[in-house]
This record gives structure tokens, sequence and C-alpha cells, in this order.
């Protein structure tokens, strides 16, 4: 089991800017956009995020020469929810001695 806390923010402002398209005889693409508003937006991100989660393993031998490894974690994040990343390992021994030197 694991669990971490992160308190965030941010404050930060960006300028938005609203073009029209016109269609005129006009090739140039100057005359394509026109801008028609400009507005500068501020953004305020103040939240306290936290996850926790868990690892389960289980591993099979078959006759000393095979081994077979399953896994799966579980994640919350009071966010985004639930999250489960599953993991399978195979493993197939060549040599009957465990030291290759």
């Amino acid at each position: 089991m694991n669990y971490s806390l992160d308190a965030f923010k941010e404050q930060y402002t960006q300028n938005q800017l609203t073009y029209l398209y016109q269609v005129t005889g006009d090739t140039s693409q100057a005359a394509l956009f026109k801008l028609v508003d400009d507005t500068l937006v501020n953004y305020i991100q103040d939240r306290t995020e936290w996850v926790t989660g868990g690892f389960f393993e289980y591993t099979l031998d078959f006759h000393d020469k095979f081994v077979l490894i399953a896994g799966l974690r579980a994640d919350y994040n009071n966010l985004y929810g639930w999250h489960y990343t599953p993991r399978l390992l195979a493993n197939k021994k060549l040599l009957k001695s465990k030291d290759l030197c």
C-alpha cells in the first residue's frame, strides 16, 4: 500500500484572441481572418489531490523450468477515480545451471 498527498496551486493569465473568418473575393491571407475580440482570462487552480494504491502478485512455478508471474496494481485518485494496471511475465529457464559464468 502507498499513499501520497499533493496540494497544488497555480495562477496564470492567458490572452484569448477571437477571429472571424471572412469569405471575400480577395485571395490574400490578410483578408481571410479579422480580429474581433481580445480578452485577458485569469485562471486560478487551487486543488488538493491524493492517491492511494496497492499491488498484488502471484508466482507460479512449473517443474523448475518455467515461471509465470501475474500482478495487478490498483490506484485511486480523488480527482480521476480508479486506475488498474495488470502485469504478466513468463520466464523459461534455458540452462540447468543458475550461474552463467
